[in-house]
Order: C-alpha cells, then sequence, then structure tokens
C-alpha cells in the first residue's frame, strides 16, 4: 500500500473516535469501549469528553453509568493514570497493568513513608472498617476511625490498585477528586481479576488500542500503555494476524494498524464540512500517541502541551488542533478560545463559536460569552498545573 495520506489517517481516527457527524448515536458505554476509556484524572474530564463525541450527552447520565448501573468503573490503568473504562474491559486493564501499577505505586508509598510492614497493617484496618460499614466511606471518614498516623492517600491509592478496595460516588459533585472508598467485594461482587495471564491481556489491550487509535508507530504504543518496547512487540506479535504495517505520508517510520481498518485507509476523505471538536485537557485522543506531529505543527506544540507533555484543553479542525480553549467566571460565565491564526477562517470561527457556546452552556448550566483571546503564554513557560487554565492570563 502506499503511503497513506495524514488527512485519511486523521478522518480515520476521528471516526473512529466518535468525533465525527456520521458516527451514530451511540451508548456512552460504547463510546468508552472505542475509544480504549476516558482519561480521568482530571474529573470533569470524563464528562467533557463524552460531550464533544455525544450531541444530548448530560452529566447524569455518566454518573449513572458509573455509580448506578457501574457499567463503568474509575480505575488507574494506563501510565499510572485514571481511566473510566467498562466493566468488562476493567479485568483486561488489571491484567495487563497492574504490576507496573502497583510497582510503582508501591514506590510512591515509600517516598511518603509508608513501609511494607506499615502497608499490611493498615489495609487490613481498613478493610475491616469498610466491611463492618457495609457501604462506602470518604477518606475522612476513615482516617478518623482507623487511628495510625501514616499517610493514608498512599495506602487506599495502593489498595485500589490491587484490586483491594474501588472508588465509588464523590462527594461534591462532577468536579470533585473526594471518592467514596468501597470493597471490591462488595461493590462488584461478580468482577474476576485473576483469570488472564499479563501477556494475553497485553495483547488484548493493544488490539484495543489501534481499533482506537491505530495506525499508530510503536513508540506511541509504548507510550500509551506504559510499559516498555519489548512486552509491546511481544503483543505485537499475538496479534499479528490481525495486524498490518502501513506509511503515513509527511510522518517517519511505519505504523501498526488493524486489517479492519486497510479499506478505510484507501476510501475517500475528501471533508465537505469542517469537523469541528472542543476537547478537554487530557482527553484521550489527544494524549493517544507519544509522536504528536499527525495532528499539531511543532511551532505550536507549547500552547498545547506542558513541560510534561500533559494536554490542555484543544480546538480541533477535522483532527487537527488549531487553537486552545478555556473557561472562566471574572466576568460571568465566559469561555475564552486563542486560535492559531492562519488556520482560522471565517467559516472556522463562527463553527468554533457556536462550539464554545454548547460546553460552555454544559459547564455553567446557563449561555456563556465567548471571547477570542490575542495572545496567550506558552504552558512551558507556566507553572505545572496550567493545563488546567491554559488562558488564565490572557
Amino acid at each position: 500500500m502506499a503511503a497513506i495520506p495524514i488527512k485519511a489517517v486523521n478522518r480515520l481516527v476521528l471516526r473512529k473516535q466518535h468525533l465525527t457527524p456520521d458516527t451514530g448515536d451511540a451508548s456512552i458505554v460504547q463510546i468508552a469501549s472505542d475509544v480504549c476509556g476516558l482519561h480521568g484524572t482530571i474529573p470533569t474530564t470524563p464528562y467533557l469528553s463524552l460531550l464533544a463525541r455525544s450531541r444530548d450527552f448530560t452529566r447524569e447520565q455518566l454518573d449513572d453509568e458509573l455509580y448506578v448501573k457501574k457499567s463503568l468503573v474509575k480505575v488507574r490503568c494506563m501510565r499510572g493514570t485514571m481511566y473510566v473504562i467498562p466493566i468488562d474491559v476493567f479485568p483486561v486493564m488489571y491484567a495487563a497493568l497492574s504490576a507496573s501499577t502497583i510497582r510503582s505505586c508501591t514506590s510512591h508509598c515509600r517516598y511518603r513513608g509508608v513501609n511494607e510492614n506499615d502497608y499490611e497493617r493498615a489495609s487490613k484496618q481498613v478493610m475491616t472498617i469498610l466491611d463492618s460499614n457495609g457501604s462506602g466511606m470518604t477518606f475522612t471518614e476513615i482516617k478518623n476511625l482507623i487511628g495510625i498516623q501514616l499517610n493514608l492517600s498512599s495506602v487506599l491509592t495502593l489498595m485500589c490498585d490491587s484490586g483491594l478496595i474501588i472508588r465509588g460516588p464523590p462527594q461534591g459533585g462532577w468536579a470533585s477528586n473526594k471518592h467514596t472508598y468501597h470493597l471490591l467485594s462488595c461493590y462488584l461482587p461478580k468482577i474476576n481479576l485473576s483469570g488472564m495471564s499479563e501477556d494475553d491481556a497485553v495483547a488484548r489491550l493493544i488490539h484495543a488500542y489501534l481499533h482506537a487509535l491505530g495506525p499508530a508507530g510503536e513508540t506511541d504504543i509504548a507510550w500509551w500503555i506504559g510499559l516498555g518496547k519489548a512486552k509491546v512487540r511481544t503483543g505485537l506479535r499475538k496479534i499479528d494476524n490481525a495486524v498490518t504495517y502501513v506509511e503515513v505520508a509527511g510522518l517517519k517510520g511505519s505504523f501498526a494498524a488493524l486489517k479492519e481498518d486497510e479499506q478505510l485507509l484507501k476510501g475517500d476523505y475528501t471533508v465537505k464540512d469542517y469537523t469541528i471538536s472542543l476537547l478537554p485537557a487530557l482527553d484521550g485522543y489527544v494524549m493517544g500517541y507519544k509522536e504528536r506531529a499527525r495532528y499539531l505543527d511543532a511551532k505550536h506544540y507549547n500552547y498545547v502541551f506542558d513541560r510534561s507533555g500533559n494536554a490542555a484543553n484543544t480546538i480541533l479542525r477535522n483532527g487537527r488542533i488549531i487553537g486552545v480553549w478555556d473557561t472562566d467566571m471574572t466576568q460571568g460565565p465566559r469561555v475564552k478560545v486563542y486560535l492559531f491564526r492562519q488556520e482560522a477562517d471565517a467559516i472556522t470561527i463562527k463553527k468554533i463559536r457556536a462550539e464554545a457556546v454548547r460546553t460552555g452552556k454544559f459547564i455553567f448550566r446557563k449561555n456563556p460569552a465567548v471571547k477570542e483571546c490575542d495572545s496567550m503564554i506558552p504552558l512551558s513557560r507556566r507553572p505545572a498545573g496550567s493545563v488546567m487554565t491554559p488562558l488564565k492570563d490572557s
């Protein structure tokens, strides 16, 4: 196959990511599955990621699937970061990634002054407290009962990573990270986290990644999954009958793609209309690749990514990042946008403003004003955490 045009690649991935109008009205559980999980380190990100992919999405829909139906769960997985994933994917993620996640979290516990004996003693107490309570408890409620002077946050995180407890409904609404904690055996009594080998799980996870974000390079896969290239190569070999390799015009190296995508990559990807998306910070589409030239010019990199490689809120046109957006309440509800001007014609700006109003109404529960910013301080010159408020000083 000849080198695939980058526009064809981006258009295919946009469709797989439910970011084009022709992807239909899938359920939010199906969307979460198709995009290989919703990034959840920032508590509002899963909601805004779904809003960009489902026109009629409401906050209550995600809360219902997470905390009532429990068809979705919030766990740490890829690169030790938080994701919202379908319940049937949980065993795969756990088998593939728990060893590396637990190893990293154990090291963090030691850094916080919690040694192995401390953890064993504290975790048993937490299990007893949650068992006797019979329902979820907050960090503060557990801390008030445990009676041990140590870094309880590290203990609870390691217990979650180890499959002993799980995060339930947060106190404080959709923007809160103050979760309740539940015994996994009570919260999800039918879940089995020990039924799959690590190698098989890694192979399945790579297949799911390519289904959501392929074609992608080996470096992209290794970075996203958070494992070394040796394990990625082993996983790719296990699914070799489902994978092909293609070249992408303008990008270096070869890219793994599912064979089921070959015909789609050859299709007509002439864009008759602009597809505009406002994605939240750390959205899975933007964070899905180590090499980011496919959707961003190098000269704009420091306006989108901070020094750790974390992505701010982005504005996409047909899969390419053409600007950054933010919100504030200093003069009433506002959505601010900063556009890379050479890519922002009048039609684009009109569509961005409409999408900004829709997004702002979701966030503020009322129509916002829209402000176009004419400058932005690059994130590379800003403090850590500035991806949360990229246009704070604009």
